[in-house]
């Protein structure tokens, strides 16, 4: 059987659908990834973790790459761009910087000041549109041209295109023209597409996630996509 392979953050992997603040058992079959294989008559593969950057889903693509064949199809969910996923040997310890958050991935809880004075440093000369953006285009470039000479077909989706201001305008030459060129990018971003359709992320309590049914009206607008581009 081919394969559907899903990549992207905590919007692919499904945390949050069913239980606030939990990914649960539940979630990796109500997931959009798990609706569109089964729409599509393939097996799903999920390689995501919540609170992903540019950098871990665009290594979470290419990590995979010799496991696929021109049989199979990849969707990544681009995240949002600010975010910055760092190990830092003086601490042994991988850290998440999020905009108003930092998130200690290794030992959990403690954040020391120097950590702290990092992410406020990140964020204050790096953590803008224009340097936001090239991060994006230089990901999807390398990822969409090494699938490509795979023969294996790939889609795009990003996160939003209002909440974090990804819009076009600056120039980023090649890359830009290329993602705005390819057939095989989704129109719709997943949140936009959500919230248009009146989705509350932040039901019950929930930290800006989808439901069920969220992710159903996903999988069929992406399923849909995909048929119209065979």
């Amino acid at each position: 059987m081919s394969n559907l392979f899903a990549v992207g953050c905590s919007h692919t992997e499904g945390f949050e659908i069913t239980v606030p603040n939990t990914l649960s058992p539940m979630d990796l079959e109500l997931r959009w990834s798990k609706r569109l294989a089964d729409q599509l008559g393939m097996l799903e593969i999920n390689s995501s973790r919540g609170g992903a950057d540019l950098e871990m889903v665009s290594d979470f693509a290419l990590e995979y790459i010799p496991k696929l064949t021109p049989d199979d199809i990849c969707v990544i969910l681009w995240p949002e761009p600010s975010r910055l996923v760092a190990y830092l040997p003086n601490y042994d310890n991988e850290f998440g910087f999020y905009v108003n958050r930092i998130n200690n991935y290794t030992k959990k809880g403690y954040i020391p000041g120097e950590v702290e004075l990092f992410g406020d440093t990140y964020f204050e000369l790096f953590n803008n549109n224009y340097n936001m953006e090239k991060r994006f285009y230089m990901n999807y470039l390398l990822v969409d041209n090494v699938y490509r000479n795979k023969g294996i077909k790939l889609f795009h989706s990003r996160y939003s295109t209002g909440a974090y201001k990804q819009r076009n305008v600056y120039n980023f030459g090649y890359a830009q023209s290329h993602y705005q060129q390819n057939k095989n990018v989704i129109p719709h971003t997943f949140v936009d597409y959500c919230l248009e359709k009146g989705y509350d992320p932040q039901i019950d309590g929930r930290d800006y996630h989808f439901t069920a049914d969220a992710h159903n009206d996903w999988a069929n607008y992406v399923y849909e996509v995909i048929k119209c581009k065979s």
